[in-house]
């Protein structure tokens, strides 16, 4: 049997395999988390304060105008006084009304905000707001017609152990070259973004949608802070100190550890972009971020807590909480384990679901960004640096499947058209990899369905890296009226059990009606 591009093996990769005991380890620390904890604190704190502030002067104005109200020479008197009270409570309370209202992009006003923080639907525990994603076990059932469809041509691996290491970063300390005096502004703005980022974080629970308003609309991250917190300080940092348009990357070499050495790469390449930033080189006057230190959450670091933030002070780093799970394959200097290396042009590998809940495709992202920096069509959503109308698309990758995009036609935050499906290419001359996931777990199915299908038959007009002009991308969309989990193509498809259909031709996929569509 002759496939597209003489292909002679089929790799599939499913989602996260995250150790149950570890992820329950995990778990408990999460519950304890400080950052989190101050986070949800520093988000309800300035509010709080502007309340009190108000029943404060509200009670003294009052106390003082009884006090005198019998005597009218004392009331005149006093006038200054009263008046002063009334404009200063006045004035902080329209002050931080003011300020919420900037910061969530008008979405919340002071009262609105009031009554969510002391409602039971404000968080009170990390855990609360932190709940990452794992992988959906029913991609992982295309193997079946996979298996029938190609023999003994089809293998299946996940993103876990032995194949990708999974770590849980805590966080991730970093430093400019700056003097003291720099450094103190420094720690106040931080402070001050770290203020707006958990209000941010909060309201946008309390909306359930959007994390900010505007031009870049995100989901809130299950991880907290993850890449899109260490993104965003990075860009209003290089705001605030006026650096040019290259800023130098730097590990430090005290950081002796392989593994802490790869992750640490690893994550603040996925929290930048190879148009600002490049990785050190002897000759450069640029600015220079260094990273001097990451932790993982399984790492006992409580014993030096305080000493670790006295020395951070004294030589002028800041420490970032990160709180989310980052894979690498094992053993490999490609995008694959070691295992899966060999003969790559003979292959094409297939990664299933999203980039929220398969951690091998957003290192796949990230590692295509940084090595095809003039030819990349995706990005990261979390990532500010990303910017859609130079990517075309950028994938969420902390939240439910979702995506950024000014050109892909339908394609909303809600997800409201549950039957359709995304299909990536990631291609070179000894390379083919495909991301392919849905707007629902039925539609990662039927679309992988659709695709082993068309590889199958050889039909290039339907496999992206065969169209030059869609740029590597098509959008697969099954044709079905209203609402796609009341259609009677998916009621068709689960009552044929087309998953399991012991027809090795697979006939029956093909009435399954599909729309292709490129990005435009």
């Amino acid at each position: 049997m002759k496939l597209i591009d003489n292909i002679e093996e089929i790799l599939l990769i499913g989602g996260n395999n995250i150790d149950k005991k570890e992820f329950r380890n995990i778990q408990k620390k999460i519950c304890k988390d400080k950052d989190i904890k101050k986070l949800i604190s520093r988000g309800k704190e300035p509010f709080i304060i502007s309340l009190l502030v108000f029943i404060l002067g509200f009670y003294l104005g009052v106390l003082e105008l009884l006090d005198n109200i019998k005597v009218i020479s004392n009331v005149v008197q006093n006038f200054s006084f009263n008046l002063f009270i009334a404009i200063s409570t006045i004035y902080t309370t329209i002050q931080i009304s003011g300020w919420i209202k900037t910061v969530t992009k008008n979405t919340f006003n002071l009262p609105k905000y009031l009554k969510y923080i002391f409602s039971s639907k404000s968080p009170k525990n990390p855990l609360e707001i932190w709940n990452p994603i794992n992988a959906n076990l029913s991609d992982a059932q295309i193997i079946i017609p996979a298996e029938r469809m190609f023999n003994d041509k089809v293998s299946f691996i996940y993103t876990g152990i032995p194949y990708y290491q999974i770590k849980m970063i805590d966080s991730i300390t970093i430093g400019w070259d700056h003097n003291f005096i720099s450094f103190a502004k420094e720690k106040y703005r931080y402070f001050k973004f770290f203020t707006k980022f958990a209000v941010q974080t909060l309201v946008g629970n309390a909306d359930e949608k959007y994390y900010d308003r505007g031009n870049r609309k995100l989901k809130v991250s299950s991880f907290v802070f993850g890449i899109h917190f260490l993104s965003r300080y990075l860009k209003e940092s290089i705001n605030w100190n006026g650096f040019g348009n290259k800023i130098m990357l730097n590990i430090d070499n005290k950081i002796e550890n392989k593994e802490k050495k790869e992750f640490s790469r690893l994550f603040i390449e996925m929290c930048t972009s190879p148009d600002i930033f490049e990785w050190k080189n002897n000759s450069s006057k640029n600015p220079m971020l260094t990273i001097f230190d990451i932790n993982f959450v399984s790492e006992d670091n409580k014993r030096y807590y305080f000493k670790t933030r006295i020395t951070n002070l004294l030589k002028k780093r800041i420490r970032i909480p990160v709180k989310r799970f980052i894979a690498v394959p094992l053993n490999s200097i490609g995008i694959l384990p070691e295992m899966y290396q060999e003969g790559l042009s003979k292959k094409i590998s297939i990664l299933l679901g999203g980039g929220e809940q398969n951690l091998a495709l957003l290192y796949l992202i990230n590692n295509y960004r940084w090595t095809n920096k003039s030819n990349f069509n995706i990005g990261i959503a979390e990532n500010v640096f990303d910017d859609y109308h130079n990517t075309k698309f950028q994938l969420g990758t902390e939240e439910l499947v979702y995506g950024i995009t000014n050109e892909i036609k339908g394609r909303g935050l809600e997800g409201k058209n549950q039957g359709k499906a995304e299909i990536f290419s990631f291609v070179t001359d000894e390379l083919r990899v495909v991301s392919i996931y849905g707007y629902s777990a039925a539609m990662t199915k039927i679309s992988a369905l659709k695709f082993l299908k068309y590889i199958k038959e050889c039909q290039e007009e339907n496999i992206p890296w065969k169209r030059k002009e869609v740029c590597n991308h098509l959008l697969y969309e099954v044709v079905a009226d209203g609402d796609f989990y009341e259609s009677k193509v998916l009621k068709e498809f689960n009552k044929e059990d087309m998953m399991n259909s012991k027809m090795t031709n697979f006939d029956n996929i093909s009435s399954l009606n599909i729309k292709i569509s490129n990005s435009n």
